[in-house]
């Protein structure tokens, strides 16, 4: 009996912890409030899909930013707030965004840092564009991180 309560407890374990959902963390480490005013350098990843990039861009223009877009390797311009950023993509019977990063930069240093994990729920199938939209409302302190994940959560 003892044996089939240690192999019921194992497998809820392992079920439990195989079964995560999606995450936003952050980190703000500063208290400049980038208004749109304030000027962007995004700097493209080539590696990560456009439709990252696409949706990085759609973000600040529906939201008023000025910023330019330079290839990987460009230098940051300590005039603005630089902008990088990263995305995987997984395929489980779909596709969907599994993990994404994104950092600002100012005056050379790394200031905010934003991440999304999908997670193993059939909720990972979410929009993706809306989830990076979701990080970027987070990181120019439009939301909060718990909305953040609870917004993504319903995408």
């Amino acid at each position: 009996m003892k044996k089939i309560g240690l192999i019921a407890l194992l497998a809820l374990t392992v079920l439990a912890t195989g079964c995560s959902g999606q995450k936003i963390n952050s980190e703000i480490q500063d208290a400049v409030v980038y208004d749109p005013g304030y000027e962007i350098q995004i700097i493209q990843d080539k590696e990560t899909r456009t439709g990252f990039l696409d949706a990085v861009t759609a973000w600040m223009d529906q939201n008023g930013y000025q910023y330019t877009v330079d290839q990987e390797g460009a230098k940051h311009d300590n005039d603005k707030l630089t902008v990088e950023y990263v995305g995987y993509w997984n395929w489980d019977m779909a596709t969907y965004l599994n993990y994404s990063k994104i950092e600002g930069f100012n005056q050379g240093q790394r200031v905010r840092q934003i991440e999304f994990s999908s997670g193993n729920l059939p909720s990972k199938f979410g929009n993706s564009e809306k989830r990076i939209q979701l990080m970027l409302d987070v990181m120019f302190g439009r939301k909060t991180v718990e909305e953040a994940g609870d917004k993504a959560s319903d995408e």
